[in-house]
C-alpha cells in the first residue's frame, strides 16, 4: 500500500491537467476509494467481483472501468454481468456509465 500512497503524493499535481488511470485494480475498494477521492480513475480487473461481503456502492461508477487485462478465459461481457449484479444495478445501465467514462476521459463527446 506504500507504493500508492507515493503514487498519489507524485500525482497530486497532474490531477487538475491529466486523468489518470489506475489498470488492472484489484486491491480492496477501500484503496480504491482513496485513489478516486484523490483524483484517479480505477480500472477493475475482473479478480475484484470474485470478493465476498464487499459493498460495491462505496464506489462512485462515474470514475471506474472494467477489464480482462487480455485475459482470455474471461469475456468483457461476463465482466459487465458480474458488476451490474455487485453494484446492483442493469446491466445497461453500467455500460452507459462506462461508456460515459470514456467520452469524458477521453473527451470524444461521442465522437
Amino acid at each position: 500500500m506504500k507504493a500508492f500512497d507515493e503514487l498519489i503524493e507524485i500525482c497530486s499535481s497532474y490531477h487538475s491537467k491529466i486523468p489518470l488511470v489506475i489498470h488492472g485494480f484489484n486491491k480492496s475498494l477501500q484503496l480504491a476509494k482513496q485513489l478516486i477521492d484523490k483524483g484517479f480513475y480505477i480500472s477493475l480487473n475482473h479478480s475484484v467481483f470474485k470478493k465476498e461481503d464487499v459493498d460495491f456502492n462505496v464506489l462512485p461508477l462515474e470514475k471506474l472501468f472494467l477489464e480482462t487485462d487480455n485475459n482470455e478465459s474471461v469475456l468483457i461481457e461476463e465482466m459487465y454481468k458480474k458488476a451490474a449484479a455487485c453494484f446492483q444495478i442493469l446491466e445497461d445501465e453500467l455500460k452507459e456509465k462506462i461508456y460515459s467514462n470514456f467520452t469524458t476521459l477521453f473527451n470524444t463527446n461521442g465522437r
